[in-house]
């Protein structure tokens, strides 16, 4: 891959990351969530999240009460959402919420929302999490899939220096077989469910 920034491509999974070398600083990628407009007066950002709530986690959403939401950054929108949904919602933040406490408890539904693709090492927090998932509890995902090796150097969504992980169907097969979980439900381009099997 000919970019300004170097890429691998794992063949085992088809999971694109960036290298080691191009990743930016913890302070400076905390500034850069900090300059988001992601916020209740953005109509556009919330659109997104009741669209995600509609076609990604229904019917689950419905039954789950306990609710974490993963990577939810300064301005919780997604967990006030979920909140005025009537369900009982945790958050976490490394760089905002970073108390470890949410990560001992266990919950019908985690969310992670435009949050993967900016884990550097996703599998290991991913298995983290689906240890936090009560018996049928769902883990679900939103990201962009990547359009494949040949069409990657002309993606858009790869051009924010914050995106380094990027996932795919072929990756989401893995993942599920790798975290011991049963893929409930993805379009295949923008989100995944995966569900505990214990």
């Amino acid at each position: 891959m000919d970019l300004d920034r170097v890429y691998h491509h794992c063949r085992q999974c088809d999971l694109i990351f960036l290298d080691e070398r191009h990743l930016i600083g913890k302070e400076e990628e905390k500034q850069r969530y900090l300059q988001h407009n992601n916020t209740l007066a953005n109509t556009g950002y919330v659109a997104m999240f009741e669209a995600f709530i509609t076609h990604a986690l229904e019917p689950a959403f419905s039954t789950a009460q306990t609710v974490l939401d993963f990577g939810c950054g300064p301005n919780p929108v997604f967990a006030h959402l979920m909140k005025n949904h009537g369900k009982s919602v945790d958050v976490y933040d490394p760089f905002f919420f970073p108390s470890n406490e949410t990560l001992n408890r266990r919950y019908d539904l985690i969310t992670l929302t435009e949050v993967i693709e900016h884990i550097r090492y996703p599998l290991e927090p991913l298995r983290t999490l689906c240890g936090c998932l009560k018996a049928a509890g769902m883990l679900a995902v939103m990201t962009k899939f990547h359009p494949g090796v040949t069409d990657f150097d002309a993606w858009w969504y790869r051009k924010d220096n914050t995106h380094i992980a990027f996932f795919s169907e072929p990756v989401i097969r893995w993942l599920t077989k790798e975290l011991g979980t049963a893929l409930w439900k993805t379009d295949n381009s923008s989100f995944f469910c995966l569900q505990a099997t214990k």
